[in-house]
């Protein structure tokens, strides 16, 4: 099975665990886009966020090989960098979340990201700057800047639904 697969498919399905726990405890999502009701979001969100994190590593994936340029076939560029976009999402920001929530509830999230938030952004590019430049020959700044512009598109797309 393909790692990129694998990788998005964990990151989706604890996101939508911790979706549910959020929901399941009553927790209301604030500046919701959707026509959704605020105490409901996180259930509806527990339904639509896998399909959801396959669209954001697909765009991830397209504006890096827009800005590289495009060498290599659009398997070998999405089995290299989804899991570089989704592990570190997965390790480094949902874990820790659910770790936090379970351990010390909603309130405390805001305060404790401050720590493991930034974590995230900076392995993938770490380990998009990398792979990108072993595997795919790109030089470390257009690398950098490519995983940079990817990183701000997904999360205008992800950032209006993803709470």
């Amino acid at each position: 099975m393909r790692s990129g697969v694998v990788s998005l498919a964990v990151l989706g399905a604890l996101y939508a665990l911790f979706s549910a726990l959020l929901y399941a405890n009553g927790v209301a999502a604030r500046a919701v886009w959707l026509p959704i009701a605020p105490e409901r979001y996180y259930l509806a969100q527990a339904l639509f966020v896998l399909p959801l994190f396959f669209g954001l590593a697909h765009v991830f994936v397209r504006v890096v090989r827009a800005c590289i340029r495009g060498p290599g076939a659009s398997t070998a560029m999405f089995d290299g960098l989804a899991p570089r976009y989704a592990w570190p999402i997965t390790l480094c920001f949902l874990i820790p979340d659910m770790i936090v929530f379970l351990g010390w509830g909603h309130a405390s999230l805001a305060s404790a990201m401050r720590f493991y938030g930034p974590l995230a952004p900076l392995v993938i590019v770490i380990g998009c700057v990398r792979w990108l430049h072993r595997e795919m020959k790109v030089t470390r700044l257009r690398a950098t800047l490519a995983t940079l512009a990817a990183l701000l598109a997904q999360a205008v797309v992800g950032g209006t639904l993803l709470r």
